[in-house]
């Protein structure tokens, strides 16, 4: 996938600082808007964890008590990846999350045979115009950096402008 991210002129949305019920809205509302777009991008930042083979976001107001909370609280990725299936050409989630657990010394296991890892999975082989990009490989955690961004937001903010960008090279994938 070779995007001239230059030449876009698309409307952009942010949410900061949201919670569960925000982000679940927004992805509705966001869904409805790239219903067959040409290319849907989703970027999140912030905390994700990985439960059972699955990878979720962490809204700001989640509590995870329990690790099967997660399900209640936290944002999953096959979510997000539904909000974007329409779009023909590009789907695009980039995920800047930590991939360490806020809630680690905290949240009591319910299930003793549920897997909490650190770090998110890798998603599988998807259609050829979805890519999921990654602040850190899987079972690492992203540096948060010492500025206003993390440095994976840096090297975004960088190099995503540059024109005839392979986005398929440039995330590693």
């Amino acid at each position: 996938a070779v995007v001239d991210c230059a030449t876009w002129s698309v409307p952009v949305e942010t949410l900061r600082a949201a919670n569960n019920q925000d982000i679940r809205r927004a992805l509705r509302e966001f869904s409805d808007k790239a219903q067959n777009s040409d290319m849907a991008v989703v970027y999140f930042a912030g905390h994700g964890i990985e439960v059972d083979g699955q990878n979720y976001m962490i809204p700001i107001d989640a509590v995870l008590q329990r690790d099967r909370d997660v399900y209640d609280e936290a944002i999953s990725l096959e979510r997000i990846l539904q909000t974007i299936e329409t779009a023909k050409s590009l789907r695009l989630v980039i995920l800047d999350a930590c991939r360490d657990n806020p809630f680690a010394k905290t949240m009591k296991r319910v299930t003793a045979l549920r897997s909490l890892r650190r770090g998110l999975v890798a998603v599988g082989p998807m259609d050829a115009n979805t890519l999921v990009a990654y602040a850190a490989k899987g079972g690492s955690v992203a540096e948060d950096g010492d500025g206003e961004n993390s440095p994976f937001a840096r090297a975004l903010l960088k190099h995503l402008p540059t024109p005839g960008l392979d986005l398929r090279q440039a995330f590693g994938l």
